[in-house]
C-alpha cells in the first residue's frame, strides 16, 4: 500500500466502530431501506424483496451482524457467517458513503478480529 492509502485508512479507522445488532430486525430494516436496489443485489447477489427473510435465516445459522459507524453516523453493515471451519464476511455501505472507501477500512480493520 501507498504511503498516501495508509494516512486516508489510519484516519478512517479511527472513526470507526461497530455495534452487534444480531437479531434486532427494527434495525436491519431500517438501513436496509436506504439501500438502493443495486447495492442490496451486490450484497445478495440477486434482488430481495425481504432482507429480514434472509437475515432470519443467517442468524438461524449463527450468523452475527454489526452496524458500522463513521463519525457516529451508522454507514454500513457487517455479517459474519459461520462457513466451515472459517467465517464468511459480508459488508455493504450505504449508497451515501461508497466510494469513499470506507468498505476496505472496514474489512482491514475488521479483520484481525476474527
Amino acid at each position: 500500500m501507498g504511503s498516501f492509502y495508509l494516512k486516508i485508512f489510519a484516519k478512517i479507522s479511527v472513526s470507526i466502530d461497530y455495534v452487534e445488532i444480531t437479531g434486532v430486525y427494527s434495525k436491519v430494516q431500517e438501513f436496509y431501506r436506504r439501500l438502493s436496489l443495486n447495492s442490496i443485489i451486490y450484497r445478495f447477489l440477486h434482488p430481495i424483496a425481504d432482507p429480514l427473510y434472509v437475515y432470519k435465516y443467517l442468524w438461524s445459522r449463527g450468523c452475527m451482524t454489526f452496524l458500522i459507524y463513521y463519525e457516529n453516523k451508522d454507514v454500513g453493515l457487517l455479517d459474519i457467517t459461520p462457513c466451515g471451519e472459517g467465517v464468511e464476511v459480508a459488508i455493504v455501505i450505504a449508497d451515501a458513503y461508497q466510494g469513499k472507501g470506507l468498505g476496505k477500512a472496514v474489512a482491514l480493520d475488521f479483520a484481525p478480529r476474527l
